[in-house]
């Protein structure tokens, strides 16, 4: 097994795309702090009636908010999705899968180094898009970073790794995703699509009808027990049983989904 996870490690680090995405990723906090920055400046200059008002709802106040913010986008998730698909995809693209898988016995190793692989880079875009936010955050709103105290900061901190817990788990369903489907395109359109918002507004629809159903109660929302509704969902303020219930939701997704692949790759022919 450590023979293969290095070797998997391996092809990554010489992948010119796992660079790329690292830098994409603080280019991206880097546009949405660049963002925030100029609405906070059109805020402080437009008079109101010329807009100004519609402009001040997007000031910041607060640098655990502008963290959040920076931190906490569509950006992220995206670029984490996309980079899951092309790297789970490529072993069957280029034909490497099928020729290991004739010196690799059982075959759910290749799964579970795959899986291994792709939930550490994961964290670790996850991670230094969390450095770049902070420091970002700090150079474009220089009085809100004077205030940061070191119980901030490690709240902070508690955040990235939540985050990172539920990027690196939701990058496991989209190689389970790869897997199933084997198909780069339609995995590629179907998770992004999922990604963007219509996995969320399809948890909400589904608490509504049950709740119309009287089989739930009004406050009962499926996405808190989902990947990527506690991605959206989850803030530096979520409390201890919320953060159980993250963790519940991210051990019991990623292990579903490596037995499903695992599974599949004990029982098909690889082509």
């Amino acid at each position: 097994m450590k023979g293969v996870i290095k070797a998997d490690i391996s092809r990554m680090v010489r992948n010119k795309l796992t660079w790329i995405f690292i830098v994409i990723s603080v280019a991206g906090v880097l546009m949405t702090t660049g963002m925030y920055a100029l609405m906070t400046l059109l805020a402080e200059n437009i008079p109101a009636d010329e807009g100004g008002a519609m402009m001040g709802a997007f000031a910041i106040n607060s640098y655990e908010t502008l963290f959040a913010g920076t931190y906490n986008s569509d950006v992220l998730i995206l670029i984490v999705t996309v980079m899951a698909v092309l790297f789970a995809s490529a072993p069957y693209r280029s034909g490497f899968i099928k020729t290991i898988s004739e010196y690799v016995k059982p075959r759910y190793k290749l799964i579970v180094s795959e899986y291994v692989c792709i939930f550490i880079y994961s964290v670790i875009i996850a991670f230094v898009a969390g450095i770049a936010a902070f420091l970002f955050g700090g150079l474009m709103f220089k009085g809100l970073f004077a205030s940061v105290t070191t119980k901030l900061l490690l709240k902070l901190l508690g955040f990235v790794a939540g985050h990172s817990l539920l990027l690196g788990t939701f990058a496991c369903m989209i190689v389970g995703m790869t897997n199933v489907l084997k198909n780069t395109a339609l995995t590629l359109i179907s998770s992004l699509l999922y990604a963007s918002g219509f996995g969320t507004m399809i948890y909400q629809l589904i608490s509504i009808a049950l709740f119309r159903l009287n089989l739930c109660s009004e406050s009962f929302a499926l996405a808190d027990y989902t990947v990527i509704g506690n991605i959206y969902g989850m803030t530096a303020d979520s409390m201890g049983d919320d953060i159980i219930r993250v963790a519940i939701v991210c051990v019991i997704v990623a292990l579903l989904s490596m037995t499903v692949s695992s599974l599949m790759i004990e029982k098909q022919d690889i082509k």
